[in-house]
């Protein structure tokens, strides 16, 4: 029996509605997501000294994944955790009509694009004029079009190309776009996020989760890779064929990415509005969780025992990081001033606001410790958590 442990994602249109085929596959570390371990409802009644009857109940599966965080799936995972995405193109520019030729009794090619990174699907292989004999299907292969029976494959860090079934001593040209796209991740405001199917292969069958919902998402990094779990809430759950290991939209297969490490992460903060600064070498660990406070038992109504919509209520950001002590500035920032604690409200025009990968609202620092142990470096762990006032903050920013 083959090992094939890995978490499909794909995004829904309506809540619990049922997505043939996952945007992209994960590779995991472990999965918790499982159907309900209590779906029945017991009836004791005055006769006899065991439960007369047990009758279906409230049914939705949970549990979780956790594994090595990647770009892709960092940014697919923060727009389900959040709920908004904005997508600046600024960066993104198109190439036209570059020429690759076969030569005599050539009907394979390899070559390296002009221009890249390349977007993923904007790849088109022609003849100059009017007819497309092939393109990438965002996945790194390269498929046929009008039967031309052309296919092959494109790196798209690194803009290689590989093409079979090409006709000797031809001039071909590509079109493809090259750059990169900037994805801004915001909270929702409302208590709708969007829903998803999982698909979870679980060695010899694929479990399929309806209706999911991130109720949690953490992340955390320190001398190690950088880590995700997440804890989902789901309405249904159904059997599938287990996927092959080829069928697996793995972008560490076709876009160069690998897993990132604690030396991809850097944190730049400064007063708000205000400048920011670097202060990676300071950072010896981080960690942050979100929390949508997702319930499905607030989700299920009278007539059918499974949760009707993906709803969810407070959103809670919270997090830790430990630092170099070097000064009393996060000390200070805690206080509220730079002589100790303060009454009411803390006035300074610092404090703590961090921006991690997408925008959200202010974050104040919560608890704050100072210790000197074994190692001769001094260390302050630092708490933060969401605010929603700008004062005694700081601006910050992590970049994966």
């Amino acid at each position: 029996m083959a090992t094939l442990r890995y978490l499909g994602l794909a995004l829904e249109n309506t809540y619990g509605e049922d997505v043939s085929d996952a945007d992209l596959h994960i590779d995991i570390t472990g999965a918790s997501l499982d159907s309900p371990s209590e779906p029945f409802i017991q009836y004791e009644g005055g006769i006899g000294r065991m439960p007369a009857n047990a009758i279906p109940g409230p049914y939705a599966p949970s549990g979780g994944a956790e594994f090595a965080a990647s770009i892709s799936s960092l940014a697919y995972l923060l727009h389900l955790a959040l709920g908004v995405s904005a997508i600046d193109s600024t960066n993104v520019s198109s190439v036209s009509d570059e020429d690759h030729s076969t030569g005599v009794g050539e009907t394979e090619l390899d070559f390296t694009l002009a221009s890249f990174p390349v977007i993923q699907g904007s790849f088109e292989l022609n003849d100059g004029v009017a007819t497309q004999y092939a393109h990438d299907d965002g996945w790194g292969k390269i498929v046929e079009d009008a039967s031309s029976g052309i296919s092959g494959w494109i790196n798209y860090a690194t803009g290689e190309v590989h093409l079979e079934g090409l006709t000797e001593s031809t001039t071909y040209e590509a079109d493809y776009d090259t750059g990169y796209y900037i994805h801004t991740i915001t909270p929702a405001l409302g208590n709708d996020i969007p829903s998803f199917n999982a698909f979870v292969g679980k060695d010899i069958f694929e479990h399929k989760f309806l209706g999911c919902i991130i109720n949690s998402l953490d992340f955390s990094v320190e001398q190690e890779l950088a880590n995700m779990a997440i804890d989902v809430v789901s309405k249904i759950d159904q059997k599938e064929t287990i996927k092959a290991l080829e069928d697996l939209l793995l972008t560490s297969n076709c876009h160069g990415e690998r897993q990132k490490s604690f030396a991809d992460v850097q944190l730049k903060v400064g007063d708000f509005g205000g400048a920011l600064s670097d202060i990676s070498a300071k950072v010896r660990a981080l960690a942050m969780t979100i929390s949508n406070n997702g319930s499905t038992e607030d989700n299920i109504g009278l007539n059918s025992r499974f949760p009707q919509d993906g709803t969810v209520e407070g959103l809670v950001i919270s997090g830790t990081m430990t630092l170099q002590f070097e000064s009393t500035q996060y000390l200070e920032d805690f206080w509220g001033d730079a002589g100790g604690a303060v009454e009411g409200d803390p006035q300074l025009s610092s404090g703590t606001y961090y921006q991690r990968w997408w925008n959200f609202w202010w974050l104040g620092i919560w608890g704050l410790n100072y210790g000197k142990g074994s190692s001769p470096e001094c260390k302050h762990p630092a708490q933060w958590k969401r605010k929603d006032d700008a004062r005694n903050c700081i601006y910050g920013r992590v970049r994966l």
